[in-house]
């Protein structure tokens, strides 16, 4: 969980670096840190079969490549993140209450 809350602090960070007009090479850094840390907390929860978790880092890391504008990618960890929701018994519908958690 570690890795998933540095994530998701980075890119809480990304996002004021990107609304502060900071230098493309500070935005670039703290995408890369949050795509680092969400990409090491999906990898944890992979391991450990932790499908709620894994929820949440794809949300987060679907959010981030949206960002990107790597859409593709992110339609692709939405789908997953649905598909895991599903096998959780969640309705479609909760995926908005599990971003940024």
């Amino acid at each position: 969980r570690t890795s998933l809350n540095i994530g998701i602090i980075h890119t809480q960070l990304l996002n004021k670096a990107i609304l502060s007009d900071s230098s493309s090479s500070e935005v670039e850094k703290e995408y890369d840190k949050a795509l680092q840390y969400l990409q090491q907390a999906y990898n944890i929860f992979e391991k450990k079969n932790d499908k709620q978790s894994l929820v949440k880092a794809l949300i987060n890391l679907a959010a981030l490549n949206m960002e990107k504008g790597n859409y593709q990618e992110s339609i692709s960890q939405l789908k997953t993140a649905l598909k895991y929701l599903k096998e959780l018994g969640y309705p479609a519908y909760s995926t908005s209450n599990v971003y940024y958690y």
